[in-house]
Order: C-alpha cells, then structure tokens, then sequence
C-alpha cells in the first residue's frame, strides 16, 4: 500500500535513471520511504525495526515483489551494492544505489502557512483540478491553465482552476495563515489527492513549493 501511495511521483518518462529508485531510510525505529520526479515528490513513515541507515532500491522491481510476497515480515539486507530481500519463503535480490545522489524532497523546519481541515482541502484540489486545461497555455499574468492557483491570505487558502472558458474557485478558512502563493500542477494535484488522509492538514506555501503534511 505505501509503494503504491508513491507511484504517483515516480517518473514515467525517460529522466534521470536514480530517479526510478525509492529510497528507504530506517532511524531504528520509523522508516521512511520517498519517491520524486523533481516535480512532485511523496515522502511516508512506517513503523520498522532496523538499525539506521538508507538504501536506494529500484521502484518497479521492488513494487512486483511486495505484491507476490505472502508473509507478514519483509526483510532486507544490504550486502555491498546489493539488497538480499527475504519474505516468508521467497528470496530476492537487487542492486541498490548511492543513497548520497538522492535528490531530497524538501521539508520545512519552521511553522506552517496554515493549517486546514483535509476534507476542506481535498474538495478544493478535487473541484480546482476538475478546471484544468490538459495544454500548457499561460495567461498575460504567468499562471498556467495546466496548474492550480493557490493563493494563502490572512484567514482562508483559496485554490483556483481554469482553462480560459470556464473557472473554479474554492476557498476554506484556516488558522494560522499567512500570506503566500503558488502554482500547483496537476500532476502534483493528483499525488497529493491520492494520499491525502486524517483529520487536519498543515501546509507550507512558498513561491516554488506546496508541501503538504
């Protein structure tokens, strides 16, 4: 389920070979899992026993063999440039990566833009992503019709879709908010859509990034 919840941020066109990785990074006690194509990118915890460390595992190969394992634990052992992968009675290997060339997604360590309610937010990117054109046309002002408009003031978080004919707009309150703006793709709209779970959000707005926690 968590590999599937990153395929949205895994390449499908012919990019950087490290980018069709997903690295794993384990502190003992949480793993964390993270998948990008520079565009967007999706980062997820799970509870794990493991010394610390990170390796950087093919996405595909990895994904068919998560779906053919049948036992409860999945085990993997780094032994030089390859991973011994054992699950109940079957036995994988596969050659890892540098983990040093991963391109880290970014992550803030102050407070967020604000925070909102995950259903609220879902309904704006779902009604916003609706209005996309599929081109990548730009208005006299910069924005794309190929993305939505997010725009954060003082009480609300507004998101915006448009594809010249037709408009929508749907904004929430929020609190804290402070003022900010970006343009969402909707490619990143979509992977967000995917994932987006629990009751309350906190999201970082900056003019080249909307992070999403």
């Amino acid at each position: 389920e968590a590999l599937q919840s990153l395929r949205p941020a895994v390449p499908t066109r012919d990019i950087k070979d490290i980018l069709k990785n997903v690295l794993l990074r384990a502190d003992g006690h949480t793993l964390t899992m993270q998948a990008t194509d520079l565009e967007v990118g999706i980062s997820l915890e799970l509870e794990c026993e493991s010394d610390e460390g990170a390796i950087l595992l093919p996405f595909d190969r990895l994904s068919r063999m998560v779906g053919e394992s049948v036992g409860e634990d999945f085990i993997i052992d780094q032994v030089e440039t390859t991973a011994k992968i054992n699950c109940g009675t079957a036995r994988w290997s596969l050659p890892t990566a540098e983990p040093s060339t991963w391109p880290e997604i970014p992550k803030s360590e102050k407070a967020p833009t604000l925070k909102t309610f995950v259903a609220s937010l879902r309904e704006g990117l779902r009604r916003a992503r609706k209005t996309l054109s599929t081109t990548k046309e730009t208005m006299e002002h910069g924005w794309q019709f190929g993305s939505v408009i997010v725009e954060s003031t003082q009480d609300r978080l507004t998101l915006t879709g448009t594809d010249r004919s037709g408009l929508s707009s749907f904004w929430m309150p929020c609190d804290p908010c402070r003022e900010s703006s970006c343009l969402l793709p909707a490619r990143a709209a979509d992977a967000i859509l995917g994932v987006l779970d629990g009751g309350e959000a906190e999201v970082w707005i900056t003019n080249h990034s909307f992070l999403v926690k």
